[in-house]
């Protein structure tokens, strides 16, 4: 395959994507992968050292790309970041949500518990892309060695969310990484 093929096929050029969430390895790798792609990248979370880490990465790639703080546990907070991005750039083609599918063992304040990480991103971003003409695409990335509970939580917030911004212009996708299941020794 050609190089020229890849690009318009799934090239990212002139898209801005919003990431937040996940660890700064998981975070990191797939916001260099959508940039690399082409996208305008803004990485969003509550801790500025991790986000502008990031955000040096994505530059040195040839990136036009930044930090915007957010507690993704507050819904105006999502707002207030939705503002700031449009305010910047018009425009969210893609919002790449890293949810922590069992936070209560979580550290990091910056990984909000996954349902409500989804529900707060689906209602706010999700109003954003049905009035764009291109609409939109979410993806929520559901990862950790989560009970099976935790799981289905997080299916189910995505399902819901997918409902909630009922537009077949606006796609809303959930994947789940890591390891789940049985944890015998």
């Amino acid at each position: 395959m050609s190089v020229d093929f890849l690009k318009r096929t799934f090239g990212l050029d002139g898209q801005v994507a919003v990431v937040f969430g996940g660890n700064e390895a998981d975070s990191t790798a797939l916001a260099a992968g959508l940039a690399q792609a082409g996208a305008t990248i803004v990485v969003a979370g509550d801790d500025e050292a991790r986000g502008y880490r990031c955000v040096y990465l994505l530059r040195a790639l040839g990136s036009p790309s930044g930090f915007m703080p957010v507690d993704l546990s507050c819904k105006r907070s999502v707002a207030d970041l939705l503002d700031r991005v449009l305010g910047e750039h018009g425009r969210v083609d893609l919002l790449l949500g890293i949810v922590d599918l069992d936070a209560s063992r979580n550290a990091s304040p910056d990984i909000a518990p996954s349902t409500a990480v989804v529900e707060a991103a689906a209602e706010v971003f999700g109003k954003s892309m049905r009035r764009q003409d291109e609409g939109g695409s979410m993806v929520f990335v559901g990862f950790g060695d989560a009970e099976q509970e935790s799981v289905g939580a997080f299916c189910a917030a995505v399902e819901s969310a997918a409902r909630q911004v009922g537009s077949t212009d606006v796609r809303v996708h959930g994947v789940i990484a890591g390891k789940s299941g049985d944890r015998s020794a």
